[in-house]
């Protein structure tokens, strides 16, 4: 046989083919074709991104190094806090509360409050001599606190969401 493309059906059997197909579909029940909405291209080019590849690239890397700097600044600014605090704890508490007006500012006075708070836990450490089981203890819950903080952003499983949506209360 040969299979040249020269040899091809012309229309007119591929219209009568359609025809038969359709007469078959027809007899079986099977549902008739509907013709596309004539908005069809429009959506489908709505539907589309404006962005070229290369803006959108652009963008994501920029969000990334946002998050990235905002948890650089998050981290510098909570060692800073411990710094301080541990400077008005240790130290001087006078000094630190000064820094945020003194003693007779709100703000200051708060400042104070939590100061003189975290000393007395800290002495009462250093007191007790609990001070080196602590160290221990600590690395075991931040890395708890971490894994917490991990897992609760993972999504949940398909398993587990299905099941749960099945579930009545």
């Amino acid at each position: 046989m040969n299979y040249s493309p020269l040899n091809h059906k012309t229309q007119e059997p591929l219209d009568a083919d359609d025809a038969a197909l359709r007469s078959l579909l027809a007899a079986h029940a099977q549902p008739r074709p509907v013709r596309p909405p004539s908005d069809m291209a429009q959506r489908v080019l709505r539907s589309l991104p404006t962005d070229t590849p290369v803006r959108a690239a652009a963008r994501m890397r920029w969000r990334q190094q946002r998050q990235w700097i905002a948890g650089i600044s998050g981290l510098v600014l909570v060692l800073l806090l411990a710094l301080v605090g541990g400077w008005a704890v240790l130290v001087d508490s006078a000094a630190v509360v000064a820094l945020f007006g003194g003693a007779t500012s709100v703000l200051g006075y708060v400042v104070l409050s939590l100061v003189l708070i975290a000393t007395a836990l800290v002495n009462a450490v250093l007191v007790l001599n609990v001070g080196t089981p602590m160290l221990g203890v600590l690395p075991v819950l931040i890395a708890a606190a971490w894994a917490w903080w991990f897992l609760i952003q993972q999504p949940l499983p398909r398993r587990l969401v299905s099941a749960e949506a099945n579930v009545r209360v």
